[in-house]
């Protein structure tokens, strides 16, 4: 995973905070062929919304923060 970038887990489910803007909902990687679909949500107790992207099972990511 790439620097900067935050990552969070829950189930079996591993979240990626991308610090996307929330207009940007569009596929943003293709990891093995698999498409990583963006999703809004909002953080709790943060005043912006966050664009989060989510991969299953042992998918990795890895991001050019730089294009954040």
């Amino acid at each position: 995973m790439a620097a900067g970038v935050g990552a969070f887990a829950y189930s079996n489910t591993t979240f990626f905070n991308w610090g996307l803007p929330a207009s940007d909902a569009t596929i943003w990687a293709s990891v093995s062929g698999q498409a990583i679909a963006l999703v809004l949500l909002r953080a709790v107790g943060a005043s912006e919304t966050c664009c989060v992207g989510f991969a299953f099972g042992e998918v990795q990511v890895v991001v050019d923060h730089d294009a954040c």
